[in-house]
């Protein structure tokens, strides 16, 4: 009997047994074949010390905090509020590019230079174009700079902010150079040319079943841009929460030599004369 092995049970070279490595034995674990409490070169296993995890584990990444709903409602309220102050600007630039319409004073009042003036609807489509680019530009930075809010709420800041920017841009730009051209209508004589500011012919405010209040026509385009932008970013979100989670940490590369055979066995070392096989 081997010094250090028990009695009855036969010990294998006592470098294997030092190691805890039973080859071939049913005890082996599915970490790499190695016996169960194994240690194997390369690898890690479930008992204490620096081998203190198994193959292939790796710390799971803490669960995002759930944002409470005041602070999603907070933050879909900031977006409205920004989006639509940006009208002001919008209406005041609106007023510059767009043409005005030209007016004739006659004995029975003003009337349209011409039948059907063409600078209507180039005020309509200058209006479209400007209010349009607002809700793609709205909805690309919204996306990117508030990251941890993406999702209906703040989808509904930018309902609410588009529409309220599309209003203010519309007050704003038909009323500058308003007050002038009526007193300029007053004070002309019959055949005197005046250029009217310009304004919108196809959008504007309306009345469901003449109780509900709602806008309709070009002062929806901005609402439109953000709407579409902003859920075809969130369709091709690769995260279903929409906001950025961590990386997949790599994980340790495994011998496929281990996890067919377990570890070799290493070579065992021939005694000299006189000397204990231990």
């Amino acid at each position: 009997m081997t010094p250090g092995s028990e009695e009855g049970q036969p010990a294998g070279p006592p470098a294997f047994a030092a190691a805890g490595y039973h080859p071939g034995g049913a005890e082996a674990s599915s970490y790499g074949g190695a016996a169960a409490g194994a240690v194997v070169p390369g690898e890690t296993s479930a008992v204490g010390g620096p081998w203190s995890a198994p193959v292939g584990w790796r710390p799971q990444a803490p669960a995002e905090p759930r944002i409470p709903t005041k602070r999603r409602f907070g933050a879909a309220v900031l977006t409205a509020a920004v989006v639509a102050v940006v009208g002001a600007p919008l209406g005041w630039l609106w007023s510059v590019v767009a043409p005005g319409v030209p007016i004739i004073k006659t004995d029975d009042g003003a009337v349209f230079a011409t039948p059907s003036p063409e600078q209507f609807i180039a005020s309509d489509g200058w209006f479209t174009i400007l209010l349009f680019g607002l809700g793609l530009v709205s909805a690309l930075v919204t996306w990117v700079w508030f990251k941890r809010y993406r999702g209906p709420w703040t989808l509904a800041g930018l309902l609410v902010g588009t529409v309220g920017a599309s209003i203010l841009a519309w007050e704003i730009g038909r009323r500058i150079g308003l007050d002038a051209f009526h007193d300029a209508v007053a004070k002309a004589q019959s055949g005197d040319l005046i250029v009217r500011p310009p304004d919108l012919r196809a959008g504007g405010f309306t009345k469901l079943w003449d109780v509900i209040p709602f806008v309709h026509g070009d002062l929806l385009m901005a609402t439109f841009g953000a709407v579409i932008v902003y859920t075809l970013l969130a369709g091709w979100s690769r995260t279903p929460s929409l906001r950025p989670e961590p990386e997949p940490q790599p994980q340790p590369a495994v011998n496929p030599f281990y996890e067919l055979h377990g570890p070799t066995p290493p070579p065992a070392t021939q005694a000299g004369p006189g000397e204990s096989a231990s």
